[in-house]
């Protein structure tokens, strides 16, 4: 069962509401909010939500605070054939070591090198295949005002099958 001190967003909003004297709003039973109402409380929460994900006082958190849900590791699929492989829209960042699974059962280290390395690896040999042994971040065309930046990983040598992989990495926090 869910904690009885677990808040959803919209009771996360209505307790700012009511801090601003403006109620609880339409989803919590008082009077709806005014579009200016909503934006205020919803900047507020933002706020909150950026000074609770990244603490900047430094008598709260001297060197901030190191959320471990902040840091999940993803399995991913590198499909047979594939030198790229799209990372999750939260990734910020990576986070220890990037590995594939082994033949026997184990994971190896896959090293994360500068792009210019994999391109000339590419260059020298560009027909190679097999397990990756280098991956690149590379960063993705698309940043607008409404989506952050994506990252791919790029392969050398490109795939000969498919594997699993293992990432662990900082979440870019809603």
């Amino acid at each position: 069962a869910e904690p009885t001190l677990s808040l959803t967003f919209d009771d996360l909003r209505g307790e700012v509401g009511f801090f601003l004297g403006l109620g609880r709003g339409s989803a919590l039973g008082d009077s709806a909010w005014s579009t200016g109402d909503t934006a205020a409380i919803n900047s507020c929460v933002k706020s909150g939500l950026r000074r609770f994900y990244y603490p900047s006082d430094p008598e709260v958190a001297p060197s901030g605070y190191d959320w471990s849900f902040l840091k999940p590791v993803a399995t991913l699929s590198l499909a047979s054939g594939a030198s790229t492989l799209r990372l999750p829209d939260d990734f910020g960042g990576l986070e220890g070591q990037l590995t594939v699974s082994s033949s026997s059962g184990g994971y190896a280290p896959i090293p994360v090198v500068g792009e210019g390395l994999i391109r000339q690896r590419n260059a020298e040999a560009p027909s190679t295949t097999g397990r990756p042994l280098l991956a690149a971040l590379q960063p993705l065309k698309g940043t607008s005002g409404t989506q952050g930046q994506r990252f791919q990983l790029y392969f050398w040598p490109t795939s000969d099958a498919a594997y699993t992989l293992q990432l662990a990495y900082y979440v870019a926090a809603d």
